[in-house]
């Protein structure tokens, strides 16, 4: 019988227990909040009733929201989120023409306006509509993720498949001029009834005036290019290769002077090895895109500074110009933009930007 009677008490005892933290859960989490303030308005020289209960409203509703803001914070806390999210902003927006703040057990003695404010919030329609911020907000974070993403892969294609163009236009180059300078030799070995080798015998002691332009093809490290450079310069007698360089395309421009040395200059394949230095800018035009609408577009710069090059050139005077060239520096491209505070964040660090050009340059005897 004890063991019973223990039992018979305990069920009330939970069963108040379980109402409770219903009851609390409830209040809390509902469908629909109260919140009650009294505050009093010290009425100026120039106020009336009317002006006084207005302005009173006015301050108790600010009170009222910031209780409201105070619940939604505690509730959102008790989330597992990544990040901290502000939540102040869509509270006033949402409850703009939706909540009205009630006027109880007013008073007004002429100089002050008291009264009790109530404000009455649906506060489940109110956490849907914070979900559906939060959930748009992710969204457009993983979208623009997603864009910076494929653009990165979109890059790197594009320099590996420039590279494989070089390797591929080098070999043919080299295969060429292996043909040629056979096609010379067994030329030689025939009877020697060629004058043209008489005629274009240059002494070493001749400074070569050199001009050359050409088409180009710009691959860097984040950005790629298609342009033309102009390049104006000399070969002195004793195999030095100096020259100027302006460049420029749609994406980019620069200026670069070249040091080198001539190798074979005074035969029909003549090759250049040397050192550019100057300036050479890459630009990256980054637009970040929400829902089909452009949002913000920045440009990035991609700088070459110093770097080296190779020119190879088939011919005599007339040649057919090969150019390849290497240049590094630094890169500062545009990476995330937060469109809450319309910040851009600049993704920076080495830059690297390959260059080919295939063209025509023309070598003259200064006089």
């Amino acid at each position: 019988m004890s063991e019973r009677a223990a039992v018979k008490k305990t069920k009330p005892i939970f069963a108040l227990c379980f109402f409770m933290l219903f009851f609390a859960c409830a209040q809390t989490f509902g469908r629909t909040a109260e919140f009650e303030r009294h505050h009093s308005f010290r009425a100026g020289d120039t106020d009336s009733r009317v002006s006084a209960r207005n302005t009173a409203t006015q301050e108790a509703q600010t009170l009222l929201l910031r209780e409201l803001g105070v619940l939604v914070e505690s509730r959102q806390s008790l989330r597992t989120t990544n990040e901290t999210e502000d939540f102040s902003e869509e509270v006033q927006i949402y409850t703009l023409g939706r909540v009205n703040t009630e006027v109880l057990q007013e008073t007004w003695d002429g100089k002050t306006f008291s009264a009790t404010f109530r404000m009455v919030v649906d506060t489940a329609a109110l956490f849907l509509h914070l979900e559906n911020v939060v959930y748009l907000r992710q969204q457009a974070r993983a979208d623009s993720l997603a864009l910076v993403r494929q653009g990165q892969a979109d890059s790197i294609a594009l320099v590996r498949q420039a590279q494989a163009d070089s390797i591929s236009l080098i070999h043919r180059a080299r295969a060429d001029s292996i043909a040629l300078e056979h096609s010379i030799r067994a030329q030689q070995a025939q009877p020697p009834t060629i004058i043209v080798r008489e005629r274009r015998e240059r002494t070493p002691l001749n400074n070569d005036f050199v001009f050359s332009v050409r088409p180009e093809f710009i691959a860097g490290t984040s950005a790629t290019g298609v342009g033309a450079a102009v390049e104006l310069g000399s070969i002195s007698r004793n195999g030095f290769y100096f020259s100027a360089q302006l460049s420029g395309g749609g994406a980019y421009f620069g200026g670069l002077l070249n040091f080198g040395v001539g190798i074979s200059r005074d035969e029909a394949i003549k090759n250049v090895l040397g050192f550019s230095a100057g300036y050479h800018n890459t630009l990256l035009l980054v637009n970040f895109i929400k829902e089909n609408e452009t949002l913000n577009s920045q440009t990035g710069t991609n700088i070459g500074i110093a770097g080296l090059f190779w020119k190879l050139m088939f011919g005599w005077d007339n040649n057919f110009d090969i150019t390849n060239r290497i240049l590094f520096g630094h890169r500062r491209n545009p990476d995330f933009y937060y469109e809450d505070d319309n910040r851009t964040v600049f993704e920076e660090g080495f830059n690297a930007t390959w260059t080919l050009g295939i063209g025509y340059t023309l070598i003259r005897k200064r006089r």
